[in-house]
């Protein structure tokens, strides 16, 4: 039974609420299977929301502060701990339930592959879709000690790289734009949109090593979820989301 925090990843939007977000997935063990219907309830709010079938959940308008945040499930052990929470930011958590009941024999818990990872869910529901550029595993292991940007260019046709003050960022050609940088999501959250006010997002700041697997969408192919974040081309014929296509990395 335990709970990983993966990020503090800004979140857009206005901070005059002083409020924050609870997102990510709830699973089982033994199994590292995703749970639905578990409860999420945030202690002294009225801030509360149950996980979906894939286990995943979102929970927004929570006050600033620490708060007692208690995930649980009929079947398993609760889940009890405490959380802090910033303006305008999201909190990513997986939230891990021991399972109470007898637990049947014969479970491989060690097996390796990306189904058996809950992070990767969305990931491999996608894939099966046919729909977009997804690089697995496998690749990533095999190009260790390879940036993540060269990986990319040699995987995904259509996208380039960028160098800019040391950084480099991954572009695509839209609307015959010479520089048209890339939505970046990274663990389901939007952490660059592509927006012309903010700041470019390296993407050799993340390791090809740590990286289980991504995806790549043109914009016509980008997830509807990803759509809305806010990000505003640089001609302005696209008012919100992802105007250059989109980037989904799904890290240890």
């Amino acid at each position: 039974m335990g709970i990983a925090l993966t990020a503090f990843l800004a979140a857009t939007g206005s901070r005059a609420n002083a409020q924050s977000a609870l997102s990510g997935t709830v699973i089982s063990d033994p199994g590292e299977h995703p749970l639905a219907q578990a409860e999420i309830i945030v202690a002294g709010t009225d801030r509360t929301v149950r996980s979906d079938s894939l286990g995943a959940f979102r929970l927004t308008g929570i006050p600033v502060g620490t708060h007692e945040v208690t995930v649980r499930l009929a079947g398993y052990k609760p889940w009890t701990g405490a959380l802090q929470f910033r303006d305008g930011q999201t909190v990513e958590a997986d939230f891990v339930l021991q399972s109470i009941a007898t637990t049947l024999p014969g479970v491989d818990v060690n097996a390796r592959g990306p189904s058996r990872n809950p992070r990767l869910i969305e990931f491999e529901e996608r894939r099966r879709s046919g729909v977009g550029r997804f690089i697995t595993s496998d690749v990533f292991e095999k190009n260790s000690s390879r940036s993540l940007s060269s990986v990319i260019l040699a995987q995904v046709p259509g996208v380039k790289v960028i160098e800019r003050t040391g950084d480099r960022i991954l572009n695509s050609m839209h609307d015959g734009q010479s520089q048209c940088p890339v939505q970046v999501v990274l663990n389901g959250i939007a952490v660059f949109t592509g927006a012309p006010t903010e700041e470019p997002f390296n993407i050799d700041g993340i390791q090809a090593e740590n990286v289980l697997g991504l995806e790549y969408y043109t914009v016509a192919a980008t997830p509807t979820r990803y759509l809305g974040t806010g990000g505003i081309s640089v001609r302005g014929n696209h008012p919100q989301g992802a105007p250059c296509g989109t980037v989904i990395i799904w890290t240890k």
